[in-house]
């Protein structure tokens, strides 16, 4: 077969299932999808769903500290790969929004946190461990007394 017939056939199948085949919607959202999915066969909606869920629980432990923010960053991670598969639905950005709300709360509550050990935490932790070192070192003289 030359090269001139096997385009011929080539262009004629494409004007088919992209033109008046009635089978042509399916065969394109076929081929559409085709490589929508990851090695492992995950699929771009799960994807968005994981999205969602890990931006819900970053919001809901907002103040619990690190494990929000891991959250967070898990979801727009997650929320990033929907989109590269070519999935752009209502999941996919309600998963991008909550995971960014969970991040910025995280956030705002660890520099909370930091303030607050700034004005008042640093000097009790440094009394308490000055008291700590004086004990131990009275006990360490006591033993060395005995001895």
């Amino acid at each position: 077969m030359d090269n001139e017939n096997r385009t011929g056939t080539d262009s004629m199948e494409a004007t088919k299932i992209l033109g008046t085949d009635p089978a042509a919607p399916a065969v394109i959202k076929q081929v559409k999808n085709a490589g929508n999915t990851t090695p492992s066969g995950t699929t771009p909606d799960s994807y968005a769903t994981l999205s969602m869920v890990f931006g819900i629980l970053s919001i809901v432990g907002g103040f619990s500290g690190i494990m929000s923010l891991v959250f967070g960053i898990l979801g727009l991670i997650f929320s990033n790969n929907a989109k590269k598969l070519g999935y752009d639905d209502t999941i996919r950005k309600v998963g991008f929004w909550t995971s960014l709300a969970g991040v910025i709360i995280s956030g705002m509550s660890f520099a909370a946190i930091m303030a607050v050990l700034l004005i008042f935490g640093f000097g009790m932790i440094a009394s308490f461990i000055s008291v700590f070192l004086g004990i131990i070192a009275a006990a360490m003289r006591g033993i060395l007394a005995i001895l």
